[in-house]
């Protein structure tokens, strides 16, 4: 997962910054049901912590959705990475996704 730097201690057991996904914190007991994708089968989640400065767009993006965000690799199991925008667009319809963001854009699943 993806948090604001300010809001790690709100989901997770975590008063560090970890910018590279380098540390596993619990998560807070209350997000585990919350949160299934993040968190794995001993309550930690390799977090990645995100202040304005270092990408203000992401950061915003996390602010506007009062949330944390699943940073992971975009394909769909036994497919290759998506790596062009008509792929990306078919995960989102063929996926539970919610949403995409292409370059400014933030596109909303139909589901």
């Amino acid at each position: 997962p993806a948090v604001r730097y300010e809001d790690r201690n709100k989901y997770f057991e975590f008063d560090h910054e970890s910018r590279f996904m380098s540390f596993a914190p619990i998560v807070r007991e209350e997000y585990r049901t919350r949160f299934p994708a993040i968190t794995h089968v001993d309550n930690t989640a390799r977090v990645q912590t995100v202040r304005k400065e270092q990408h203000e767009f992401f950061y915003d993006i996390m602010t506007e959705l009062d949330s944390i965000i699943l940073n992971t690799s975009f394909n769909i199991n036994g497919e290759p990475m998506v790596t062009r925008v008509i792929d990306a667009i078919y995960a989102l319809e063929n996926t539970s996704l919610d949403y995409i963001i292409i370059n400014d854009y933030l596109i909303k699943s139909r589901n």
